[in-house]
């Protein structure tokens, strides 16, 4: 609320939300450092992923699949939550690679970004 309605270019309205500001930056920051760390340090287990996913977590795969076999969405969607215990086993790999939309997991689009300043 406090940086609701300002009239542009008047500074003094702002300055209440600077000091957070700049403490959420130094946060940021100093994360992305330990994340950059942890990606360097860390060794997925595929095993483990695997067992991990269990078929609950594509039920939206089932639910599309039923659409493109001409079901309606929110038919689809009823059904698939009417039958979460009884979800056919679905391939992680397949079922990401089945999304192809820009930013999904199966088209992250990572080419379309670049760091240009390196975190020190």
């Amino acid at each position: 609320d406090i940086c609701k309605n300002l009239i542009s270019g008047y500074n003094r309205d702002t300055q209440l939300t600077k000091e957070p500001l700049i403490k959420a930056l130094g946060i940021t920051r100093r994360s992305l450092e330990v994340v950059a760390v942890v990606m360097e340090k860390i060794t997925p287990k595929e095993e483990h992923l695997r067992e991990a996913m269990t078929s609950e977590l594509f039920a939206v795969h089932q639910a599309n699949k039923y659409v493109k076999e001409g079901m309606p969405f929110r038919d689809a969607y009823q059904k698939v939550k009417d039958n979460l215990d009884q979800l056919e086993a679905i391939d992680p790999v397949e079922a990401i690679k089945e999304v192809t939309s820009l930013g999904g997991p199966g088209n992250l689009g990572l080419d379309h970004y670049t760091i240009d300043t390196p975190l020190s």
